[in-house]
């Protein structure tokens, strides 16, 4: 009978091995290796979960498992397959040797968001267990955002804005000034608010502007 386990690509979540000893014991990790002409990024919302995208030009770090039916199984279950993630057979090398293995991939109807702080912790503990620059996964949370439309730098102090996404009200709301309008950060408006009036303001939206009870003093209109 033909060996029917199959070789898996595991770059987010199962990479973990303590995980992966849980969900599938009879998983083997063979080794890691670079997914060429791909990008890892995150979506799912204010919950967001790892996927890549082809990008020319870039690589993620994968771990790659020998996996049972069975560990496929469990595999499809965590996933959410097929309705979050599908299946697809990606070219890989494997000690120098070229050769194909299976990796589960998010479908794009979901949005870019943030992934939360346990499942990132995670990643970050597989990513320390196989040696990789976590800077891969700074660099993915930074093109969620851009890619979700939320994010900006403020022109003042330079530091990056996370606003309310207008289609996940509630979500990545990392700045305090969620007008998305606006290209400075709350701290640097407040100190303009205070050291200026009203009518002397070119930053504001007087008399809508949302920051005017902070205004030492206020000007007639007239």
């Amino acid at each position: 009978m033909a060996n029917a386990n199959k070789l898996y690509i595991a770059y987010g979540s199962n990479l973990n091995i303590e995980q992966m000893e849980q969900r599938c014991p009879y998983a083997l990790p063979l080794g890691t290796t670079m997914l060429d002409g791909y990008r890892l990024l995150f979506r799912g919302g204010s919950n967001a979960v790892a996927t890549v995208e082809p990008m020319a030009g870039m690589v993620v770090p994968v771990l790659v498992w020998e996996i049972t039916p069975r560990c496929e199984e469990a595999l499809d279950r965590y996933e959410g397959w097929p309705r979050l993630y599908r299946k697809e057979v990606l070219n890989i090398c494997m000690d120098g040797n070229p050769t194909e293995a299976m990796v589960y991939i998010m479908n794009e109807v979901y949005p870019y968001g943030r992934p939360g702080d346990y499942y990132l912790n995670v990643i970050k503990e597989g990513y320390a267990s196989a040696g990789f620059d976590t800077d891969v996964l700074d660099r993915a949370m930074a093109d969620s955002d851009a890619l979700a439309g939320f994010a900006k730098n403020c022109t003042i102090c330079g530091c990056k804005m996370i606003w309310e996404n207008s289609s996940l009200q509630g979500h990545f709301h990392e700045s305090s000034c969620n007008l998305e309008d606006w290209d400075i950060c709350h701290d640097c408006m407040v100190d303009h608010c205070t050291a200026t009036n009203c009518l002397g303001c070119k930053l504001g939206k007087y008399p809508e502007c949302r920051f005017l009870d902070l205004k030492k003093h206020y000007m007639d209109e007239d």
